[in-house]
């Protein structure tokens, strides 16, 4: 899995890996439909996406709860064929993130945060003209 990801180290050092998969193959499984088009539609294949990205976010979150602690990695969907293969992942099943999961050897200090007014707006989008002083 580290060398489809592009050599990421965390894939061979980490002592636990998640898969995390947008599947459509379920629902094709388990659902009557009527439209035999559907799982071509941008609005279910978003959905799958997001369902797979939410999953790996609160896993990571419920982990660090934990003492753990982790890095997603991205790079599994540079091949995802190769990695469906590897999984034997059915058609209609997408690999798109791999959660690597430890105890960290330190504690990191926590990254700053953009300021409040570049990430919430009041009735409009947040003016980002504004400067960005760093501490």
């Amino acid at each position: 899995m580290a060398t489809i990801s592009g050599g990421q180290e965390w894939l061979k050092k980490a002592p636990l890996t998640l898969l995390f998969c947008a599947d459509l193959h379920r629902s094709e499984k388990f659902l009557t439909v009527t439209d035999p088009k559907v799982y071509q539609n941008k609005e279910l294949f978003t959905v799958a996406v997001v369902d797979a990205a939410l999953a790996t976010q609160k896993a990571f979150i419920a982990v660090q709860t934990l003492g753990l602690d982790g890095v997603i990695i991205g790079g599994v969907r540079n091949e995802m064929d190769q990695l469906a293969d590897l999984f034997h992942l059915p058609e209609r099943v997408m690999p798109l993130f791999v959660l690597c999961l430890g105890y960290p050897a330190e504690q990191l200090p926590v990254k700053p945060c953009l300021p409040q007014s570049f990430v919430v707006g009041t009735n409009t989008y947040p003016d980002l003209t504004k400067t960005i002083t760093k501490k």
